[in-house]
């Protein structure tokens, strides 16, 4: 029996993985900073709603996109990256 990896050129496995790498490392960036993968966002675009795949599949609170501000999206990971948003919030007025 031979082995299919051994007869792909290395250069050629090199770059497929390289691709796949690369979109691990996006994707990995996006959950970190959002809480949200590319297709989460992709989603939310096409939906206008608050979609997280993973979370809509584990949660039976949650489904894969919810309205956003539902309560069902209070308790989704944000991601590290940002600071909570206060949907209530008004900048101060500027005085001068």
């Amino acid at each position: 029996m031979d082995c299919i990896v051994c007869t792909i050129p290395p250069a050629l496995l090199a770059l497929a993985l390289s691709g796949c790498v690369a979109g691990l490392m996006a994707d990995a960036g996006s959950v970190g900073m959002s809480g949200k993968t590319l297709a989460d966002h992709a989603l939310d675009t096409l939906t206008g709603m608050d979609c997280r795949i993973v979370e809509g599949m584990t949660r039976p609170d949650r489904n894969i996109c919810e309205p956003r501000g539902s309560l069902a999206t209070m308790h989704d990971y944000k991601g590290f990256g940002l600071p909570p948003v206060d949907p209530t919030y008004e900048p101060p007025p500027h005085s001068r």
